[in-house]
């Protein structure tokens, strides 16, 4: 390992934070649990320029597990325009009101969940 890439992880490690070859997606997680609605585990692959059939895995910078940093946003703070499905003049609503009554946004709702 070079002298820079050991200093990175010098600094990464003053900084609290990890590098890792498998991150995970858990914002369903029960809090202080292991368990979820929706917990994904996934890896970055790169291939080389020069070689396609080589494949490496890419390092990933992130804080330990059960430590992840959130920006939760209450629902009735999201606003989006609508209005555009259906030809309509655009106006803004909650992305609570957006999810309530979604089937009048959607032009199809029973190919969402194929």
């Amino acid at each position: 390992m070079s002298s820079n890439l050991r200093f990175l992880f010098f600094l990464l490690q003053k900084l609290g934070l990890n590098v890792v070859n498998v991150m995970w997606e858990d914002t369903a997680r029960t809090p202080g649990s292991v368990w979820g609605a929706n917990i994904t585990h996934m890896t970055l692959q790169v291939r080389h320029l020069m070689q396609p059939q080589r494949k490496e895995l890419l390092p990933v910078i992130r804080y330990p597990n059960f430590t992840d940093r959130t920006g939760d946003v209450p629902l009735d703070l999201v606003k989006i325009k609508v209005g555009n499905e259906k030809g309509e003049q655009l106006r803004v609503i909650t992305l609570r009101e957006y999810l309530t009554n979604l089937q009048q946004y959607i032009s199809n709702i029973d190919r969402l969940f194929v």
